[in-house]
């Protein structure tokens, strides 16, 4: 009998050994928060504009001389968060389907991706060249990490 108790406590710690790292994986959101992001702010709005824009543009302290090359920049970035929702569009549906067609999905997903960043170029490049100094180290540090480009 003492035996069997023993066998038994053996497999119940075993098994509990082996749950406990996919308990605390599923516990977890699905994604971490991406630094310096207000938690409160996840996604685009419901008009599909990047909700970051304006807070984007008040801690730049953009100017009414620099409103022009912002305006550029903003509407890029709002077609930029177009583009990553494609790849949402793109990939979701590929559950289910063959390596080919999910790896085709991605080059595909990339593609855009990639045509999309090169179009956001000559606005992001057109509104550092109109920062000054301060603005230029503010945006060095946060811009691409706070904006609705990756």
């Amino acid at each position: 009998m003492p035996k069997m108790v023993t066998r038994f406590a053996t497999g119940v710690t075993f098994a509990a050994l082996l749950t406990i790292p996919w308990a605390s994986t599923m516990a977890q959101p699905p994604f971490p928060p991406i630094p310096g992001r207000s938690p409160e702010v996840r996604g685009p709005t419901t008009t599909g504009n990047c909700p970051l824009i304006e807070p984007l543009k008040a801690r730049l302290a953009i100017t009414a001389t620099q409103k022009s090359a912002w305006d550029d920049y903003a509407g890029a970035l709002n077609s930029n968060l177009k583009s990553l929702q494609g790849v949402r569009e793109t990939i979701l549906p590929m559950r289910g389907k063959t390596l080919i067609e999910k790896f085709n999905a991605h080059v595909t997903a990339t593609e855009n991706r990639l045509k999309a960043l090169n179009d956001l170029t000559p606005t992001l490049t057109a509104l550092y060249a109109v920062l000054n100094v301060d603005q230029k180290k503010k945006a060095d540090d946060f811009l691409l990490r706070m904006s609705c480009v990756m």
